[in-house]
């Protein structure tokens, strides 16, 4: 019997169980849990003679395992819901997606707390163990927050994994980070739309960059990026907004990795924080959506410059040219 899982730990209000039912049917979980304190209750209420001989450790458990999130809750009603993954690549892959998801088409409605790697033989929880610095392209290092870069040739971007999407392993994280890599940075003004926890606007401020925007419309993400920020011991500009509501000044450099619907919503208004041929990087595209991407490009007046892609995932990149906008 398996005992290992990944576990995220979802937040919402009743009112959107049956749409995260819903999505948690497509998901690619292996099961999940609803776990907060009225659940205890009922569970007390209903079985009070349970037919376990460690029933207080049992009740005990529970309580500790909800503890932590229930803190985190926004209201009484707010449902919480741990969902498990298989403990490998693939569930990684699904539990990634799945928090992109929430983060990205939910924000603030249904929200991810926490992810963690449980032993479930022994309840702990040891998601830090699952972690380890990680090359990104031919310069950069992922560096946990709690651990030491492991090659010295590398730039380490130090990352606490636990609480926002963009950790550095997902490829579309991958995808915006190359991309970056390869320009030069130094003395430009950058913009990280949907910034999660911060990781890419941290890299545009290590490479030089005059200023560097980050955004974001989750409150969560925008404590992430500050934190992240000061263990990088960069200063960013942190904000939030809604897509370009929220954003000011004039930009060199805009990154986002948003999914392709949302990066659709945004074309027709993201000229107006474009400097003179300033650079676009937009990831979070599937590869199926990536032609619907470029033709909005070329429609608004943007060149696309390239395309790139890694697994079911596109990075498009374009110039503005404000003289040969529509």
């Amino acid at each position: 019997m398996e005992t290992n899982f990944l576990q995220v730990t979802l937040a919402y209000p009743p009112e959107l169980e049956d749409t995260v039912e819903a999505m948690l049917a497509e998901s690619g979980t292996i099961g999940t849990q609803l776990m907060d304190p009225e659940t205890i209750s009922q569970y007390e209420a209903n079985h009070p003679d349970w037919q376990l001989a460690d029933r207080d450790e049992l009740l005990e458990d529970l309580r500790l395992q909800a503890g932590d999130a229930v803190k985190s809750l926004n209201a009484d009603d707010e449902i919480l819901e741990f969902v498990f993954f298989s403990a490998d690549a693939e569930g990684r892959k699904a539990m990634e997606s799945l928090e992109r998801q929430c983060y990205e088409q939910y924000g603030g409605e249904i929200r991810v707390l926490d992810e963690a790697s449980i032993d479930n033989g022994h309840w702990d929880v040891e998601w830090k163990k699952s972690y380890h610095p990680l090359p990104v392209g031919e310069t950069i290092e992922i560096v946990p927050s709690w651990m030491e870069p492991v090659d010295p040739s590398r730039t380490p971007i130090f990352i606490d994994p636990g609480m926002a999407f963009g950790t550095g392993s997902h490829e579309t994280t991958v995808l915006c980070l190359e991309g970056l890599e390869h320009m030069a940075l130094k003395g430009k003004r950058g913009l990280d739309l949907g910034t999660g926890s911060g990781i890419l606007a941290i890299y545009m401020k290590q490479q030089g960059m005059a200023t560097v925007q980050a955004t974001d419309i989750d409150e969560d993400a925008l404590q992430a990026a500050y934190k992240n920020a000061e263990a990088n011991h960069v200063t960013l500009d942190i904000r939030p907004s809604n897509l370009m509501q929220g954003v000011e000044g004039t930009f060199d450099v805009v990154v986002s990795n948003l999914l392709a619907e949302l990066v659709l919503r945004l074309l027709p208004d993201v000229h107006t924080c474009l400097a003179e041929r300033a650079h676009l990087i937009l990831s979070g595209i599937l590869t199926t959506k990536e032609d619907a991407v470029k033709n909005a490009l070329t429609q608004e007046g943007f060149r696309v410059t390239s395309c790139r892609r890694m697994g079911e995932w596109s990075a498009v990149e374009a110039d503005w040219n404000v003289h040969a906008a529509r």
